[in-house]
């Protein structure tokens, strides 16, 4: 199932480039969700005006975002340093909002089903026993 992701990449991708394209995915959807962590503080990024802009969204989500921006070539991580993303020239477009983006739903359902089945799985036989002949 596909979506207009054309709102959700402009984010991102003015968020890797308000945060001077020097910091990887996990740091990038830190600052997008509004984390408040030391390393966002220190680096004042809790300033930026993409700071907590998808706050109602998963980590799962933005990961999932920010890899299918990579794959569509807006996006290119650096190994050189730290596996920062940086803004490719096709990323302006997208920026411009000359260009729609069609991105795929995160599958974010299955993994928590498959948690919710585990968890029923997950308790003290012998205690519930005791509990139940109460």
């Amino acid at each position: 199932k596909r979506f207009d992701g054309t709102l959700v990449a402009q984010q991102a991708l003015s968020c890797v480039y308000r945060a001077e394209q020097r910091f990887g995915l996990g740091y990038i959807v830190d600052v997008l969700r509004g984390a408040n962590t030391s390393r966002i503080r220190d680096n004042q990024h809790h300033e930026l005006s993409t700071y907590g802009l998808g706050k109602d969204k998963s980590n799962e989500f933005w990961l999932s975002v920010l890899r299918q921006l990579i794959h569509h070539g807006l996006l290119t991580q650096d190994i050189t340093q730290g596996a920062s993303l940086k803004l490719t020239e096709a990323a302006r477009s997208v920026l411009k909002d000359e260009y729609a983006l069609q991105l795929a739903e995160p599958r974010l359902q299955a993994k928590h089903i498959y948690q919710d089945k585990l968890a029923q799985f997950n308790y003290d036989k012998k205690l519930f026993a005791k509990l139940r002949s109460l």
